[in-house]
């Protein structure tokens, strides 16, 4: 007769490999979503400072903001790489700490993918690159909403949910306060 170990018990999940491709994917996708998007935001920003020089005005200044590029490449890239190293240790707790910074992280954002994208629709002026842009931010909200699932499978996977929730709750507090403080 063959016994089969307790698929929940701690022996059975240590033997189980975590699914770590699948958050390392979605977040190399996410970042090159807001390269992406950045980019065209920085092409509409300077087609506009154009039109506004070519009109006479030359109020409003001709360097593109670094709040903005600050939130969509800076912080993703960090937290990519702090994530990617803290998930890339063989430590569970380790891993659960960074798939905590992916979960704790990625909701303000999603929250400012989703108003950018609707902010596209109720704009007074034409959007010269509005298809790109909202090409990029679906493309960053699906990854979004891919890196919250792996990251919430992952932190379930490891069994310390502690080191997930405070890690998690740090993140989202931190990422709030940035987004205030920069934009």
């Amino acid at each position: 007769m063959v016994t089969h170990a307790n698929s929940g018990s701690l022996a059975a999940n240590q033997d189980r490999p975590l699914p770590l491709h699948g958050i390392l994917i979605a977040f190399r996708v996410a970042l090159l979503a807001a390269c992406v998007f950045e980019f065209f935001e920085c092409l509409e920003d300077r087609h506009a400072f154009e039109q506004r020089t070519w009109a006479g005005s030359t109020d409003g200044a001709a360097t593109p903001l670094i709040g903005p590029l600050v939130v969509w490449v800076a912080l993703p890239l960090v937290v990519y790489i702090v994530s990617r190293s803290l998930v890339s240790t063989p430590n569970l707790g380790y891993i659960a700490l960074g798939a905590g910074l992916s979960a704790g992280f990625l909701p303000g954002l999603l929250l400012l993918a989703i108003v950018g994208f609707l902010s596209l629709f109720v704009q007074f002026s034409p959007v010269h690159y509005g298809i790109p842009m909202a090409i990029s931010l679906l493309t960053f909200m699906a990854s979004s909403v891919w890196i919250l699932v792996s990251a919430c499978r992952i932190g379930r996977a490891t069994g310390d949910g502690l080191a997930f929730f405070v890690a998690a709750g740090l993140a989202f507090i931190g990422t709030g306060w940035l987004m205030h403080a920069v934009l």
